[in-house]
């Protein structure tokens, strides 16, 4: 039996929408609506991220 097949990574999602986030669930990222709110037909204005000091979260300001 060979090893030798390349397992896919998934991208991970540093930061999950708020509906995502209260329910548990996982949060793919996408804006301005992601494919759990978008599945649960919630509108750009129900799909909100929350900000980190008054800005929108970004990657380099979990990398510090």
């Amino acid at each position: 039996m060979s090893l030798s097949h390349t397992a896919k990574r998934q991208k991970k999602t540093l930061l999950a929408c708020v509906p995502c986030r209260t329910k548990k669930i996982k949060c793919d990222g996408l804006r301005p609506v992601c494919g759990a709110c978008s599945k649960n037909r919630r509108t750009e204005s129900e799909c909100i991220w929350k900000r980190i000091n008054g800005k929108e979260a970004t990657v380099p300001q979990y990398e510090q």
